[in-house]
């Protein structure tokens, strides 16, 4: 069945139009060091890649729609990116010290995603899951209202409401 991510117009939008929302919540992220990889589970158009990179020396995102990878070397030069789903992650066991997930475990079969996430966990490995669906307000400002605001104007919900997407 085709996704309604699978629109390079709509990786654009995410990839240059967005504010820097994950830039932000990850601020917030205390690791004792950077950690060897890090994995980005549904990466989009790769900015929440982009902003793993000051807390990893290896990034890898992956996506289960390969249009929305159409500007990951512009967004997110120094990652890696695989073709994907967090269902079936294509990793060996204990591969990664961070696994991210942004926005994009509510688009999976959640039981099988996390099995998966805990299966390429290192033991003492970190997960950080976020959404955005509630929260599009921000102590630092109005930009991320403005901006899902401008997003829900250019694509208009009845194609969210179609496809059962709402990322």
């Amino acid at each position: 069945m085709p996704s309604v991510y699978d629109s390079e117009r709509l990786a654009s939008g995410y990839a240059f139009d967005r504010p820097p929302v994950h830039q932000q919540i990850l601020k917030s992220v205390h690791l004792r060091r950077p950690v060897r990889r890090a994995l980005d589970v549904g990466c989009g158009a790769s900015v929440s890649t982009a902003a793993l990179a000051p807390l990893s020396e290896c990034v890898v995102g992956l996506e289960p729609v390969p249009a929305m990878l159409v500007h990951r070397r512009s967004v997110a030069p120094s990652a890696r990116f695989v073709i994907g789903a967090a269902e079936e992650l294509p990793f060996a066991a204990s591969s990664f010290d961070l696994v991210a997930a942004a926005g994009s475990l509510n688009h999976t079969e959640l039981s099988s995603a996390l099995a998966e996430v805990a299966r390429v966990l290192t033991p003492d490995g970190v997960f950080l899951l976020y959404d955005f669906s509630k929260g599009r307000s921000s102590l630092t400002g109005d930009a991320l209202a403005a901006w899902f605001k401008s997003f829900e104007q250019r694509f208009p919900s009845r194609l969210w409401r179609s496809s059962g997407a709402g990322r």
